[in-house]
Formats: C-alpha cells, sequence, structure tokens
C-alpha cells in the first residue's frame, strides 16, 4: 500500500508539472554552470546537481517537502543540467515542457525507486532523438 502512495504521489506530481507546461522557463533560464544552485522559493531550500543526481524519484519527493513546486523546481534544474551536458538546444515552448513532462511522468510511473535524474536525462535524450536536435 505505501508503494501504491507513494507512486500516486509522484504521478501527480508529474502530471500537475508537464499538464502546465512548466518546464519551459528551465529550458531558457538555466543555462549556467551545472553546479550552480537553485533556490526554491516555495522553501528557501537550495539543492546542487550532485546532491540531486544522486536521489531517487521517491527520494526527491520526500526532499521537496511533497511540496509540487518544489518537486518541479528539482525536475526543471535536472532538465537544464541534462541539456547543458548533452549540447541539446530544445524550443522554450510549452509544448516542449509538457512532451517532456508526460515523458518523465511515464518513466517515473514505472519505477519510483530509480534516481531522478537517470528518468530526466533519458527523457531529453528521447525527445531529442525524435525531433533530431
Amino acid at each position: 500500500m505505501k508503494s501504491l502512495i507513494s507512486r500516486m504521489v509522484v504521478i501527480s506530481a508529474l502530471t500537475a508539472t508537464s499538464s502546465a507546461g512548466i518546464f519551459s522557463t528551465s529550458l531558457k533560464a538555466n543555462a549556467n554552470s551545472p553546479q550552480q544552485l537553485v533556490q526554491n522559493q516555495t522553501t528557501q531550500q537550495t539543492w546542487n546537481n550532485n546532491e540531486l543526481t544522486t536521489i531517487t524519484v521517491k527520494e526527491a519527493w520526500q526532499k521537496s517537502g511533497k511540496n509540487y513546486d518544489s518537486f518541479v523546481r528539482m525536475v526543471q534544474q535536472l532538465v537544464a543540467l541534462s541539456v547543458e551536458k548533452r549540447g541539446y538546444q530544445l524550443r522554450p515552448s510549452k509544448e516542449t515542457g509538457k512532451e517532456i513532462g508526460q515523458m518523465i511522468r511515464k518513466k517515473a510511473e514505472n519505477d519510483p525507486d530509480q534516481l531522478l535524474y537517470a528518468v530526466v536525462d533519458s527523457s531529453v535524450r528521447e525527445y531529442a532523438k525524435k525531433y533530431k536536435l
């Protein structure tokens, strides 16, 4: 039952991000150093990339304080990191954010115990391959 609840929380969080096209902001604004700290305006907490790349989807949800905005900011930061490391140029649009968000949601649903960065990076690569970036 606990696993089912965790899975539902992850699905809800990622559905909210993808339906709002929430990733589009990060695609424009977060092209700085991979060691950049992103301040979460909701909880005033910061995360560094080393910290975020080593936690699972479920752990990220816990670390966000079970707050959708905080969780979305974590995912945005990881999308920006993946884009930067892979040298991709993504369109800063709601459609891009929605599509990548849906990919992330599906992969997180299948295994919330996997690393969040693995989910994000895999989704970014899949999107880039689909659109030949």
